[in-house]
């Protein structure tokens, strides 16, 4: 996923990423559904793994629902990880409507985790024991919880 804070003067129409897999240029295109002025800060928070083209995710701006569309999909971002010097992320474009500024921050570029359930106890109406254990994500060590 792609996660950051915008602020325009100006309509957002479409997100950019770009990369290089192998050498060979691919993209990523979130395209605005509902056009929307962000002149407060807005965060948006995109899928970038198991998208197909026409795909849509919701942006909630102030309580409405405002949808991008996924137009082009042929960067696959897990091809990225593993350290090759010819497969990396090259940049992030923004497209609005006009020609005022775009302000960006706190842009972050994470991989969702992935837990595996070994057990569930369920005691009472409230409260269950779920034993769990982290398949994939952050590879510093593997994880468990009780809780």
């Amino acid at each position: 996923r792609i996660r950051f804070k915008i602020k325009s003067a100006d309509n957002l129409t479409k997100f950019t990423l770009n990369g290089v897999v192998d050498e060979v240029a691919k993209t990523i295109i979130w395209t605005a559904t509902d056009t929307f002025t962000p002149t407060d800060w807005v965060t948006v928070d995109l899928p970038l793994r198991d998208i197909t083209t026409g795909d849509t995710q919701a942006l909630y701006i102030g309580g409405v629902n405002k949808s991008f569309t996924a137009t082009t999909t042929d960067l696959d971002i897990d091809k990225l990880t593993g350290g090759v010097s010819t497969s990396y992320l090259s940049n992030l474009i923004i497209a609005t409507s006009g020609s005022a500024s775009v302000e960006l921050r706190d842009i972050y570029l994470y991989k969702e985790a992935e837990w595996r359930i070994e057990s569930i106890k369920d005691y009472r109406d409230e409260y269950m024991q779920i034993s769990a254990a982290r398949i994939r994500g952050d590879r510093s060590s593997r994880r468990r919880t009780y809780g």
